[in-house]
């Protein structure tokens, strides 16, 4: 009897221990928010995307991205779940359209663009369009109106540390949204290549005409 109490005292020791390393094992994710309130759970914290004062699933940082996503899923609507199948440009202040021929730009700023622009050309070719489409809808709207979620940085000149604000700015009016579901900024890497092919192949007609020199000489 006396062994069976050591057996199942030291049993419940090493399951505490465990737990104890379990609880160690956890660290707190690193949180930045603008204006949801922060949740306390079990001594870790979680931001109340959706403001009903509770930790929903998605919310729980802990959890895998396929338990989060199920649950956040689940709690979209059809306008907001269409809005996450598109991408779309978007642009900073004073940032000049692709079609635009500017010789004296503005200086791109970090505040919010709400301008829609309407294209009757191809924004890559220039050949005209059937019909005049919707190319790019004003920030806000885009964010809260429309659900938009998924942006690309085609043509901004800003620098690195006005992008960043601009992009705080954005996200913060994405967390002010029903779900605050956060949102995402693309580059397009085909687009990079392409630049990286043209500055290749340039240097190369630089370093033949320079050889050439040197043969000459």
């Amino acid at each position: 009897m006396k062994y069976s109490n050591l057996f199942y005292g030291v049993s419940f020791l090493a399951l505490l221990s465990s737990c104890t390393e379990g609880n160690k094992a956890i660290k707190q994710a690193d949180l930045g928010t603008e204006s949801v309130n922060i949740l306390t759970v079990d001594n870790l914290q979680f931001k109340d995307l959706n403001k009903n004062g509770e930790l929903d699933p998605y919310e729980d940082w802990r959890l895998s991205s396929e338990e989060r996503a199920k649950d956040l899923v689940s709690k979209m609507t059809l306008e907001e779940k269409a809005g996450m199948l598109l991408i779309t440009d978007m642009r900073m202040f004073n940032e000049v359209f692709m079609l635009d021929k500017i010789e004296t730009p503005k200086p791109v700023t970090a505040d919010l663009n709400e301008e829609d622009v309407v294209i009757d050309k191809n924004q890559f070719t220039g050949e005209p369009l059937a019909y005049p489409v919707m190319n790019t809808v004003g920030t806000t709207k885009g964010v809260k109106d429309h659900h938009l979620r998924h942006y690309i940085w085609r043509t901004t000149t800003a620098d690195a540390a006005t992008m960043a604000t601009w992009a705080n700015k954005v996200q913060a009016l994405a967390e002010e949204t029903r779900l605050g579901i956060p949102v995402i900024f693309a580059s397009q890497i085909h687009v990079i290549i392409f630049l990286l092919v043209q500055w290749v192949q340039q240097h190369q007609l630089l370093l033949v005409f320079l050889n050439g020199l040197q043969k000459l000489v």
